[in-house]
């Protein structure tokens, strides 16, 4: 009989698959405030030089189609997931990437993704770690007809190139 612990990891393991990966319904669509940021960190070393920007996406709207689940596959494509060799000639070692859904203070909508990379750094020893926040708010307000049209064209290339 299989222990509690390993029942109970298959179950969240379970659980989590198809929180990340369902199909998304409930997500209307219509305008979504995009923004965003990104961090790097560099643990065990000094910062090699300053950033060259503040690490600020700027915001803006963006439309998100009626196959809001397409949208969201898309989205997470559009992340790296697995190291390719250029990856690890640039000194990549992990990535990680988190996606939630949920709703806001006032109610509406969210989709955030979290995204992770580590890599060694220049000096000896130096991991940095570079993290994007990546958030989308809906605002309430339906896409007009041409920007729906274009969001669904968006998706649907982006869903089946290869």
């Amino acid at each position: 009989m299989p222990s509690f612990r390993l029942c109970l990891y298959v179950a969240l393991l379970t659980l989590g698959s198809h929180a990340f990966a369902a199909p998304l319904e409930n997500l209307p669509s219509g305008r979504y405030r995009q923004s965003g940021n990104t961090t790097v960190t560099y643990p065990g070393g000094s910062q090699p030089r300053p950033p060259s920007s503040p690490g600020i996406a700027p915001e803006r709207e963006v439309c998100i189609p009626a196959d809001s689940g397409a949208w969201y596959e898309v989205q997470l494509r559009r992340f790296a997931q697995t190291i390719t060799p250029q990856m690890q000639d640039a000194g990549v070692i992990r990535t990680e990437l988190r996606a939630r859904i949920a709703l806001n203070r006032e109610g509406r909508p969210e989709v955030w993704f979290g995204y992770s990379e580590d890599s060694r750094g220049p000096e000896a020893g130096m991991i940095t770690r570079r993290h994007s926040n990546l958030l989308y708010t809906y605002s309430g307000e339906p896409c007009s007809l041409a920007e729906a049209a274009a969001a669904a064209a968006d998706v649907n290339a982006d869903r089946y190139a290869p």
